[in-house]
């Protein structure tokens, strides 16, 4: 596939080729408050949050002869506190409970941006990272299916809902990010959005 924001690329290539990858890990310890008439779980506690983004281009130079490659990376660890609820979609007592859950976070950002090039492709010729501190938000949505195996353990399946913004994204970095004389720093202020299944084990105590 061709990729249209590598303009600014000082040598003359064909043959672009793209691959973009994105990796993201989560853990959350939370305070929970039941409301005993509505069933409702209020929640606040601790998140850590980690996306890296990956962004790959290998293409020729005009003759053929030679293949040429570039790589951006962002990598994002966010470190801080959110709110939310537990809504019971039925209402009952037995060990089956179908919930919806929306929380909301801000966070303190650590993004780190790197990007290389070589030729031939594969090998790094040249390369950068830059740094940053800043703040980010986070909002998950998710409905998931809860079986109690006890009091205190219970295992969950479900869909889930995450909007990300005051990221580095990969695909934001070949403009910022990039060459000595061009490198002017690190695109930290774009969002992402995932959605997936979800499976977990929760411990109550």
């Amino acid at each position: 596939m061709g990729f249209s924001r590598i303009s600014w690329i000082n040598i003359q290539t064909q043959n672009v080729d793209a691959r973009y990858t994105s990796r993201l890990y989560s853990f959350e310890a939370n305070l929970y408050h039941t409301v005993e008439e509505s069933q409702i779980r209020w929640l606040t506690g601790f998140r850590w949050l980690q996306v890296s983004d990956t962004l790959g281009l290998v293409g020729t130079n005009v003759t053929g002869t030679q293949t040429i490659s570039w790589n951006w990376n962002a990598q994002n660890n966010l470190y801080g506190w959110q709110v939310g609820a537990d809504f019971p979609l039925i209402r009952n007592s037995s060990r089956w409970k179908f919930s919806c859950s929306p929380k909301v976070g801000l966070y303190g950002n650590q993004c780190l941006g790197r990007w290389d090039d070589g030729t031939p492709a594969g090998t790094i010729d040249n390369e950068n990272s830059v740094f940053r501190n800043q703040i980010a938000f986070a909002g998950d949505l998710s409905t998931h299916l809860a079986y109690s195996i006890s009091e205190a353990i219970s295992i969950q399946l479900g869909y889930q809902l995450l909007w990300l913004n005051g990221i580095g994204v990969a695909g934001d970095q070949p403009e910022v990010l990039s060459g000595t004389t061009i490198a002017t720093g690190l695109n930290s202020s774009g969002s992402a959005f995932y959605h997936g299944a979800l499976a977990g084990l929760n411990f109550m105590w």
